[in-house]
């Protein structure tokens, strides 16, 4: 079955919507009789058969079927992994003037053939999954990616991948209660990986982008002050939308520490200076020799 999972990523481009269709039928007679354990590759293949058939909403809604179903791989990551994937995760982080293609491009150059020698370097391969996702290879990225999350369910990036993939699933719904569902998974994925990973910046922006208008303030001011007290650098790009959201929930001193704070990352950004203006055109002038104690 294994063999055969992997060869739907190959073909599918050259398979006939009638063949697509018989891929269909033919993995959902086979999750129907298979064991729980067996499922979740099983989902897999029914996710690359519903990516196959164009059906972008039902792949996404069963690849997070699969996951729910991944069984655990046992895994110990090596010494040699380790320095690899730190060398990725940095990269990932610190991306700096690079775009997400760009970086993927770079990824995919430096790891794609260490992954192809050692398959069971699982926590890099979160890396090389995010790489392929960014690259619109989604082919390439499910099955890579649900290794690495049958090996590592509680890495960050198992949770923050599995809320990009609730958000994809929330983004396609219409208003209703499976759009909430999908809102308070996505949610929950991202709290997750906060608590594991404090450090990716992205994850604050993520959950502010989502959270219900009725948790916004509170989230705001937990999201803002959490940045600022662990001086966890925000990229120049976002840091006018960090402003923009406690100037809606009516947080001006926060909002003011905020871009003390920002100052200190990018002392002689232009950018930072538009945002400056913009929070005295919402408050007034600030007095930064006050807020700087």
């Amino acid at each position: 079955m294994r063999k055969y999972f992997f060869a739907l990523v190959i073909c599918s481009t050259l398979l006939c919507a009638d063949e697509i269709k018989e891929e269909i039928s033919r993995y959902t007679q086979l999750i129907a009789e298979a064991p729980k354990e067996k499922k979740g590759e099983l989902l897999v293949g029914l996710t690359q058969a519903h990516w196959a058939d164009q059906n972008q909403e039902l792949a996404f809604k069963t690849y997070w079927e699969a996951l729910e179903n991944a069984q655990k791989i046992q895994a110990a990551i090596s010494p040699k992994e380790q320095v690899l994937f730190d060398e990725a995760l940095q990269l990932y982080l610190n991306r700096g003037n690079m775009s997400h293609q760009e970086l993927a491009s770079l990824f995919r150059q430096k790891y794609a053939a260490i992954l192809e020698m050692h398959p069971d370097y699982y926590a890099l391969s979160f890396m090389m999954a995010t790489a392929y996702s960014n690259l619109d290879n989604i082919e390439d990225f499910f099955p890579l990616f649900y290794k690495a999350y049958s090996a590592y369910p509680d890495h960050f990036l198992a949770h923050k991948t599995k809320a990009i993939i609730a958000m994809k699933i929330f983004e396609r719904y219409p208003v209703g209660e499976q759009k909430e569902f999908y809102r308070s998974e996505l949610m929950q994925a991202v709290h997750h990986a906060i608590s594991a990973y404090p450090q990716d910046s992205s994850l604050y922006k993520m959950l502010l982008c989502f959270t219900h208008k009725e948790h916004k303030s509170q989230n705001v001011i937990t999201c803002l002050n959490k940045i600022i007290d662990d001086n966890i650098i925000i990229s120049r790009a976002d840091i006018s939308f960090y402003v923009q959201m406690a100037c809606e929930v009516n947080e001006k001193e926060l909002a003011s520490r905020f871009i003390e704070r920002a100052h200190e990352w990018y002392p002689c950004s232009r950018s930072l200076t538009d945002v400056q203006n913009y929070f005295e055109d919402q408050y007034g002038k600030c007095d930064r020799s006050k807020t700087t104690g």
